[in-house]
C-alpha cells in the first residue's frame, strides 16, 4: 500500500456555524463557495424525507457573484448529526441505522465514540468538478491539500538525503506555498505525516480533525518521540541532518516552521 503525505497545521476559522466557515473561507481565499451535504437513503429514510441521491446545497458563500462557483465545502456527517438530533441514544439500537456492516455498535463504549465524533467538527473543501479535495477541517487543525508535491518516501528522501539534488528548489517553492496557505488559515507551523504511520494510530486518516491543537501536539510528541524532525534545521545545519541519516527510521514526522525562507 502506498503512503501518502499528510500536512497538519492550525488554524483560526470562524466555525461557530456551517455558514460562518462557508463565508470565512470564502473571504480569506476570495472565491465563492457552496456548502451542503451529501443525502444517504439509510438517513433519508430515518428523516422521513425523499433521497435524491446526490448534493443537497445549503446555500452559497458569495466573493464575487460573476465568478463561477467551483468549489463545495461538505460537511459529510450533516445528516447523521440531524438523525442523532431526532431518536438521541436511541438512534443506535434502530434496525434500519445498523443495518449496514460500516455501523454496527457492540458496546456502550464504541456508542460513546462514536457521540463523540458526531459532537466534533469534520469539514471537506473540494473542487466541485472532480471532487478533489484541498482541506480538511476539524475544530482547530487543518489539513492542507493545496500544494502536492510528493507522496511520503520521496518526500523523507529529500528532507533525510537530498537524494534528489535537482528537486531542492521545487521543494523550497512549494514549503513556501504553503507557509502562505498555513499562515492564510491563522497556523504557524505544519507537521507533515505519513497517513500509515503505525505509531499513530488514525492521525494522518482524518482522526486529527477529532483534536484540539494542543491535544494533538501533546500526541505527536508523545507518538513520535524525538523522531519530528525540523525541517529548517535539516536544510541549514549539517549535524542535525547528520544525526537523523543514521537512525534507519521510518516512522517519524517532520514539522516546518519556515524559520530559514
Amino acid at each position: 500500500m502506498g503512503r501518502d503525505l499528510v500536512p497538519i497545521a492550525r488554524h483560526d476559522l470562524d466555525v461557530s456555524s456551517f455558514e460562518a466557515l462557508a463565508k470565512d473561507i470564502s473571504k480569506r481565499l476570495q472565491f465563492n463557495i457552496e456548502y451542503g451535504y451529501y443525502d444517504s437513503e439509510k438517513n433519508c429514510e430515518l428523516l422521513g424525507i425523499p433521497f435524491v441521491e446526490e448534493f443537497i446545497s445549503l446555500g452559497i458563500a458569495y466573493f464575487n457573484k460573476e465568478r463561477d462557483t467551483i468549489y463545495r465545502l461538505i460537511d459529510f456527517s450533516y445528516q447523521e448529526k440531524l438523525c442523532y438530533e431526532k431518536y438521541g441514544d436511541a438512534l443506535f439500537s434502530m434496525a434500519i441505522y445498523n443495518y449496514s456492516d460500516e455501523e454496527v455498535f457492540h458496546s456502550q463504549e464504541e456508542i460513546e465514540e462514536k457521540k463523540w465524533i458526531l459532537s466534533e467538527l469534520s469539514y471537506d473543501l473540494q473542487y466541485t468538478s472532480n471532487g478533489n479535495s484541498l482541506a480538511e477541517i476539524g475544530r482547530e487543525v487543518i489539513n492542507l491539500d493545496f500544494e502536492y508535491f510528493s507522496r511520503w518516501s520521496f518526500f523523507y528522501n529529500i528532507v533525510i538525503y537530498e537524494n534528489y539534488e535537482e528537486h531542492i528548489a521545487d521543494f523550497n517553492k512549494f514549503r513556501r506555498n504553503m507557509m502562505r496557505f498555513c499562515e492564510l488559515f491563522g497556523g504557524d507551523k505544519i507537521y507533515y505525516i505519513d497517513d500509515q504511520n503505525r505509531l499513530l494510530k488514525g492521525i494522518g486518516q482524518s482522526d486529527e480533525l477529532l483534536y484540539s491543537w494542543n491535544e494533538l501536539e501533546i500526541i505527536l510528541k508523545e507518538r513520535l518521540s524525538d523522531f519530528i524532525i525540523s525541517i529548517p534545521k535539516m536544510m541549514t545545519d549539517k549535524y542535525y541532518k547528520r544525526s537523523f541519516q543514521t537512525c534507519k527510521n521510518y516512522d517519524l514526522g517532520f514539522v516546518d516552521d519556515f524559520s530559514d525562507l
